[in-house]
């Protein structure tokens, strides 16, 4: 093993110990911005009379025709873990100056908050209209897909705004085709 990546090693741990510190400490806060941010997005899409924010992390949701129940979101369907991931593989990220690695790591990070409180806020949609079982079985199933797509996404999006396009394979006789 060389020295760079000994380096590599060091930097990753000391970056997880300093995310695990922001995790610990952002992880209620981001949750209470997590569930607010719904409950807003739900007001804007004209669902605000079947939801009541109601405590930190809680949401009153008033199904039509059904029992209203409350809907929690727990750390568990937070995308502060996602979020904090992406910061890590970008700040590790081999390619790109600062400022590019920045906002390639900024807009993953949007993508990734912005995927989850679309798919918190269609959970809770579902769950006006077809009750609370729906919102769990929802929840459960086309959740973690979403929660797949917006973070294997926010990623890839990560990496193709850090390539270097200097670094494609460049043009040879062998490899060049021409299209007609």
């Amino acid at each position: 093993m060389n020295a760079s990546s000994i380096r590599l090693i060091y930097r990753t741990l000391a970056l997880l110990v300093v995310l695990g510190v922001i995790y610990a400490v952002a992880k209620d806060p981001f949750r209470v911005a997590e569930t607010r941010a719904s409950v807003a997005l739900l007001g804007l899409f004209g669902a605000g009379n079947h939801v009541i924010y109601i405590q930190p992390y809680s949401i009153a949701v008033l199904p039509s025709g059904a029992e209203p129940f409350e809907a929690v979101v727990t750390l568990s369907c937070s995308s502060l873990a996602s979020a904090l991931s992406i910061i890590c593989m970008g700040a590790i990220a081999p390619r790109g100056r600062a400022f590019r690695r920045t906002f390639a790591t900024l807009t993953a990070v949007g993508l990734v908050v912005g995927g989850n409180i679309v798919r918190i806020t269609v959970s809770i949609v579902v769950g006006i209209f077809y009750g609370r079982g729906s919102l769990v079985l929802f929840h459960d199933w086309a959740g973690s897909t979403f929660t797949f797509i917006y973070t294997l996404g926010g990623f890839m999006i990560m990496l193709m705004m850090l390539m270097d396009k200097r670094a494609a394979i460049p043009r040879t006789q062998e490899n060049h085709v021409e299209h007609v």
